[in-house]
């Protein structure tokens, strides 16, 4: 029965209820939600008893006021859809917890592959081997009646059952079917072996009359008679505080969710008559790689009560491994071929044994949640979340300056910091820039025509302002428009000396034009003197007077000491007249 065929029955039954009034609130059903620590269960197959129960619930809804489990064994509700937690790549791990487009739900977590031995279905890691929905491959489905098995869909009883009118059973063990179809154990007695007997079976002992298992009996734990204490649990023969590890408290008994009957995927979910429980699922018979020991499905290789052979347990502080009772891995961690891993951390055995994580660009790979991750080698991120690794470098990339998606408006990187353009005017202007601000705003036209972005100022002193640069370091170097490196450190202009190229390139990446009539080659207005920053006096009034007055000026083409900034000023009282460039920073 699919899982909106068991949301329908309740919808259904809960419809007749309302109609038939109000129901009392005592004896309410617990939910039959696995708790934390307790696996989801099922592997998605439904069968042919639960539909009858689910039809059944609903025909007789009038008579019974108790509500059906809302959603098959292993499935949680949420919102009004049944869901398998463990592989739902919507609801992985709990409602709502949804995982990216390029992740799977594996195990209750996500990751970018499924667990070995399962296949990714569209987001979900099924096991193709037993689901009757992916049998053999994504999208194969089962026929109504039929079972998946090894892969293959199948009528007939697997192997150890056999047919009796209709019904697989084990003649081994069935008591109503004992050794042959129809021959049923008289009251009082069981079918072991094939025989009725009024001994118990393998694994049991009597004790006053009652087979009792003594090896997880509280009130027989490892001889008749003797109980264990209050507050103490009996696991493998031995009075203990808490279960062993693969074992769980179920009322006071350790029981193995993934085999034991009556206990079968959680606490008290019982396996319908001819059926046993594998792998925490209800099934006609042993899924394959489990026996069959005294109507328990146990992994020899595992079983601490069942290791290497039926009846075999392992007892003290020792665990089955590979069908070895060998010294047990501490909680959270599996034994990986005598290797005690931690499957949710261990990027050798991620998630399951023997899975390892893949190697990633410029990274290390890393366990987390039991899923494959890249922690980025400093000095490089995935900004690019199509391409697995850590493919971009944030020391250079202007697209991602020391930071994915930080742009640098000069196009430059170095040492993850954005560097700076810088260039001197094409044009040559009289003393009379319009003071500093209508220099700077000749320096953001001049920017802005030639198609550089950000923010540019003149490198202008008078009487009352200094010439400065960049005052921290959150930039690297000053550039050319061509990229050629002026200095290194921009912070560095604020202290002005040898440059390592001279600022000889305008805007659109041209030599600078020389300026004749001044008292240097290739003039710029600076007002500067060096070590003040300004020249008092000297900046043609402040800069607003193209007629007379005197300058301060640098050298385009120099690059040795001061020169740049402070080579000349003009004794002609009419200097402030003939043409000089300026220098144009980026803020």
């Amino acid at each position: 029965m699919s899982r909106m065929h068991s949301l329908f029955a309740l919808l259904s039954v809960s419809a007749v209820l309302f109609l038939a009034g109000p129901l009392s609130c005592e004896g309410d059903s617990e939910s039959t939600t696995p708790g934390p620590g307790v696996d989801a269960g099922a592997d998605g197959h439904v069968d042919a008893t639960q539909d009858q129960a689910a039809d059944t619930t609903v025909e007789t809804a009038k008579d019974s006021p108790a509500e059906s489990a809302p959603c098959p064994a292993g499935d949680t509700l949420c919102g009004v859809e049944c869901v398998d937690l463990e592989t739902d790549p919507s609801n992985c791990g709990g409602c709502g917890v949804a995982c990216q487009a390029s992740d799977v739900c594996g195990n209750g977590s996500c990751a970018t592959w499924c667990p070995s031995g399962t296949s990714n279905c569209a987001g979900k890691c099924v096991a193709t081997e037993v689901d009757p929905s992916n049998c053999g491959g994504c999208g194969k489905t089962c026929k109504p009646g039929e079972l998946c098995s090894s892969g293959a869909c199948a009528l007939t009883c697997q192997q150890g059952l056999t047919d009796c009118n209709g019904t697989c059973v084990n003649l081994s063990t069935d008591n109503a079917n004992c050794g042959q179809c129809g021959q049923a154990c008289p009251t009082g007695e069981v079918c072991s072996a094939k025989s009725c007997a009024l001994t118990c079976q393998q694994g049991l002992t009597d004790c006053g009359g009652t087979c009792v298992n003594l090896s997880t009996d509280n009130a027989n734990c490892g001889q008749c008679g003797q109980a264990c204490p209050a507050g103490e649990l009996c696991s493998a023969k031995t009075c203990a505080l808490t279960c062993q590890q693969g074992l769980t408290d179920c009322s006071g008994t350790c029981v193995n969710l993934s085999t034991d009957n009556a206990n079968c995927g959680q606490c008290g979910q019982a396996c319908p008559t001819g059926e046993l429980c594998s792998n925490k699922a209800c099934d006609v018979a042993c899924q394959q790689g489990l026996t069959e020991c005294s109507g328990l499905c146990a992994n020899l290789g595992s079983d601490n009560l069942n290791c290497g052979q039926c009846g075999h347990a392992c007892v003290g502080n020792t665990a089955c491994s590979q069908g070895y009772c060998v010294v047990a891995c501490p909680l959270g961690t599996t034994d990986c071929s005598g290797h005690c891993a931690d499957l949710t951390a261990d990027p050798q055995n991620c998630g399951s044994c023997g899975f390892v994580c893949p190697t990633f660009s410029h990274a290390t790979s890393t366990c987390s949640s039991s899923g494959c991750h890249a922690a980025c080698n400093a000095g490089w991120a995935d900004c690019k979340v199509n391409i697995n690794g850590c493919e971009t470098n944030l020391e250079n990339d202007p697209q991602n300056c020391g930071a994915c998606g930080n742009v640098c408006p000069s196009g430059f990187c170095s040492s993850s910091k954005c560097d700076l353009i810088v260039f001197v005017s094409d044009d040559a202007f009289t003393g009379n820039l319009g003071g500093i601000a209508g220099a700077n705003a000749i320096c953001v036209n001049l920017a802005n025509n030639a198609g550089l972005s950000g923010t540019f100022r003149a490198w202008l002193g008078d009487d009352t302002h200094i010439a400065t640069g960049p005052t921290s370091s959150p930039h690297g170097a000053y550039r050319l428009v061509d990229g050629t490196v002026v200095v290194a450190d921009a912070t560095n202009l604020n202290s002005p000396g040898d440059l390592l190229h001279a600022i000889n390139r305008t805007q659109w990446n041209q030599p600078v034009p020389a300026t004749p009539g001044q008292c240097c080659d290739h003039a710029v207005f600076t007002g500067v003197v060096a070590a003040e920053h300004m020249s008092t006096g000297k900046n043609c009034d402040n800069w607003t007077n193209g007629a007379s007055g005197e300058a301060r000026m640098g050298s385009a083409i120099a690059t040795i000491g001061n020169t740049w900034t402070s080579t000349c000023w003009s004794s002609n009282p009419s200097g402030c007249a003939a043409p000089a460039h300026i220098y144009c920073f980026q803020k």
